[in-house]
């Protein structure tokens, strides 16, 4: 599938003060459920993405949300699996997520992710190249390259096959390391 340019953003959210918050596959997955659900219910189309320890990024079209929606949609349900989990696992970091504002006990993401348009297929190469070598240069789990890393669409693009069933692959031209 080609992305529209004109609707193509590049999203990243990260966790309060930066805390390794993603490090568990639990809330891993609770990430990977979240996209799933999003793309099955035509919410979104998600080109790429990575789930990093302390923050996330992803390339997408958003279908039926404005961004607005999307972030309190994706962050907030995200937010609420994670932070249960965490409270559950009695995480040495719940102290420090209190929340100093009156309608949560808590905070998980930190405020305002950053958006930014993709303006054509140049930049979207660059930004999916981004992405898949964000764990090798924080040399996180010893990737030597992108594909080494599974939670991430690297190993998608490499082998052409979209390994998770909300990922749609675009810029297959391009050969990933």
């Amino acid at each position: 599938m080609k992305a529209q340019f004109n609707e193509t953003l590049f999203f990243t959210a990260t966790n309060l003060n930066w805390m390794p918050l993603l490090q568990s596959k639990t809330n891993k997955n609770y990430i990977l459920d979240c996209l799933n659900y999003l793309s099955k219910n035509d919410k979104c189309r998600i080109y790429a993405f990575v789930i990093m320890p302390n923050h996330i990024h992803l390339i997408l079209d958003l279908i039926s949300l404005d961004k607005s929606s999307f972030q309190n949609s994706f962050l907030g349900y995200t937010a609420k699996l994670c932070l249960n989990h965490l409270k559950k696992t009695n995480s040495i970091y719940l102290p420090n997520l209190k929340s100093t504002q009156g309608d949560r006990q808590f905070q998980f993401w930190e405020r305002n992710p950053f958006w930014t348009h993709i303006q054509n297929e140049e930049s979207m190469i660059q930004k999916i190249g981004y992405i898949h070598l964000n764990p090798v240069r924080k040399g996180y789990l010893k990737c030597k390259n992108g594909r080494d890393y599974f939670y991430s669409s690297a190993k998608s693009y490499v082998d052409k096959t979209a390994y998770f069933d909300f990922l749609k692959l675009t810029c297959l031209n391009y050969e990933w390391s």
